[in-house]
């Protein structure tokens, strides 16, 4: 891995974990607000998704050139991402019992995995 590579990696991973910190502020600040645990995934999930894609353009991948392009395949990525977020959810929490935290923990690792490869080769590839 080379040293661009690597900072390109670091700083995702502390975007990912200010965005992190943001929906698990909201999940736990909103969690009276629906008795859905799929409507209050969500709600913070796209809170915390904007706030991803701004620190991401401008932080992770500013050294790629701009395309008009990244808003709506960020969207698009983001889109899955809350669909597989929300229905895992509610299928290890409202199904198989497990307790809503490290659910979300588990979650959050494999769908973080998932976003920087889609991000790195997709949402901010260079043209």
């Amino acid at each position: 891995m080379t040293a661009s590579r690597s900072a390109e990696v670091v700083t995702f991973l502390l975007v990912g974990l200010s965005s992190t910190a943001v929906y698990f502020s909201l999940l736990w600040a909103l969690q009276g607000l629906t008795p859905r645990v799929a409507v209050l995934a969500a709600i913070c999930y796209l809170a915390s998704m904007i706030w991803n894609f701004v620190l991401q353009r401008s932080l992770t991948f500013r050294h790629r050139s701009p395309s008009r392009g990244a808003p709506y395949r960020f969207g698009l990525m983001h889109g899955v991402a809350l669909g597989l977020n929300s229905l895992t959810m509610w299928a290890l929490v409202e199904r198989a019992g497990l307790p809503l935290y490290a659910a979300q923990i588990g979650v959050t690792t494999l769908i973080a995995a998932l976003i920087y490869l889609a991000s790195s080769r997709w949402v901010f590839a260079t043209p």
